[in-house]
């Protein structure tokens, strides 16, 4: 298993991105052309088929194996960072939330750290929690979102 501490930081910083990994998915997903065509056998010609086009666009899972987005480093210059599996990086994002969602700490927690990207400082004074109440919940965060990176296979334990 890799390092806790690598993998949590390449978890919170994907999470930053969300919003970028999301967008650049999307715009990828409505590039893809889907070309099904029936018939051909027995001496009939190919027809292109936008039904089955449509039906295979809405039921085949969308894969794509990687993206790059562009994003802000310490020195405040912009960089681009590849993300393998954007799929799997958006569903634990969402599954993440929505399960940090159902308590009201790791909630402010979350969409502090993570949606609106502010500092620890700012959340705390802002709903009035401790500072080891605050970290207490981003740890229990982590440690969620890592469970559910092993499960989807992100993280590889061995």
């Amino acid at each position: 298993m890799q390092d806790k501490s690598i993998i949590f930081k390449t978890m919170e910083t994907n999470f930053k991105l969300y919003p970028s990994i999301k967008r650049e998915f999307i715009i990828i997903l409505n590039e893809r052309k889907y070309d099904y065509k029936t018939g051909g056998k027995h001496g009939k010609a190919l027809i292109k088929d936008e039904t089955a086009n449509k039906a295979i666009k809405e039921l085949e899972p969308p894969y794509i194996a990687r993206l790059y987005v562009d994003c802000n480093d310490d020195k405040g210059g912009i960089h681009t960072k590849r993300i393998n599996n954007p799929f799997k990086w958006l569903q634990l994002f969402e599954w993440v939330r929505d399960y940090s969602c159902k308590d009201k700490i790791k909630k402010a927690v979350f969409e502090g750290r993570y949606i609106r990207k502010e500092a620890h400082t700012t959340t705390i004074l802002s709903n009035g929690f401790s500072e080891k109440t605050y970290f207490n919940a981003r740890n229990d965060i982590l440690h969620t979102a890592l469970a559910a990176a092993c499960q989807l296979g992100l993280v590889k334990v061995m």
